[in-house]
């Protein structure tokens, strides 16, 4: 889905002009069988924003986001974790709606073509798992765009 000339992530892989953001499957439903939705908007361009949001989580609960820069995608308490938990960000608050938006600057001089991986999950007293996993998604940070040297710039 279009939004704002970036792709809100809908399926398996979606590839934009400027980068790419893909959804790798994996989620796990909860309590009251909700399904927490993770996706990322974005050019991925060193020095741009982008915005990874959780939909669907538990209202007025928190979401843990591990990132990593590498797989592990290891059966983890009735669930599996996707990324290697190369760091964990613990009790994000959800809204009332069960949703969380961050924002974030991809830095200057971020390696280019470096791939970070994400997840959010939380605990659950549901009758799959201690620990509910949203759906893990990962992104590949683009270089600095070339220097314009056509006439016209």
């Amino acid at each position: 889905l279009a939004n704002n000339g970036n792709f809100v992530l809908t399926e398996m892989e979606i590839f934009e002009a400027t980068g790419m953001w893909a959804d790798l499957g994996n989620d796990l439903p909860g309590t009251g069988n909700l399904v927490p939705t993770l996706t990322g908007v974005g050019s991925l361009a060193e020095g741009s924003p982008i915005t990874v949001t959780v939909d669907h989580g538990l209202p007025s609960g928190n979401a843990w986001f591990v990132y990593g820069y590498s797989l592990a995608e290891v059966g983890f308490a009735g669930g599996t974790l996707v990324p290697f938990p190369d760091v964990i960000v613990p009790y994000l608050p959800l809204d009332a709606t069960g949703k969380l938006v961050i924002n974030y600057t991809i830095p200057p001089g971020a390696p280019s073509g470096f791939t970070i991986y994400l997840q959010s999950a939380r605990r659950d007293v549901g009758p799959i798992g201690p620990i509910q996993f949203s759906n893990p998604i990962c992104f590949t940070i683009l270089g600095p765009s070339p220097p314009c040297v056509a006439p016209d710039c």
